[in-house]
């Protein structure tokens, strides 16, 4: 039994994001979920970052605009690759640094989308609680 539960955790139930499927050992409600991405990781932020990083680079035609590109960051500069080709970029460029406050904005703005659903679904589950008209004496 104890085997068989395991295998179950381990397996997880396939749960789409939109962004990406993730894991989840059991079935969670979509705007839980998104709360706990913005609690249990932070990658949303450098996600949005990346992004910003990328259409910028395709905007500024320092890639294609049809490549498919990556951004690691490192820990004094990030590198932007396209094709395992991948060129490095410092922290302080301006442009990073606008994309850096595009890309928290973005994710901010995500964040505050993400928790304005959960407050409507709470509040939409208090509101269908029927109320305890039974007294017990």
């Amino acid at each position: 039994m104890e085997k068989e539960a395991k295998s179950k955790n381990a397996k997880g139930t396939l749960i789409e994001n939109g962004k990406k499927g993730y894991k989840i050992p059991f079935n969670v409600p979509k705007h839980i979920l998104d709360v706990a991405y913005i609690i249990k990781y932070n990658s949303h932020i450098r996600r949005c970052v990346s992004l910003c990083i990328i259409d910028e680079a395709k905007a500024n035609s320092i890639i294609d605009k049809d490549a498919k590109a990556y951004v690691t960051f490192m820990w004094n500069k990030f590198k932007l690759s396209v094709n395992n080709i991948g060129s490095e970029y410092p922290y302080d460029s301006d442009w990073f640094l606008n994309c850096l406050a595009n890309g928290i904005n973005k994710a901010v703005k995500d964040m505050e989308q993400t928790l304005m659903v959960l407050a409507e679904k709470n509040h939409e589950a208090t509101e269908q609680k029927p109320e305890d008209t039974s007294s017990n004496p």
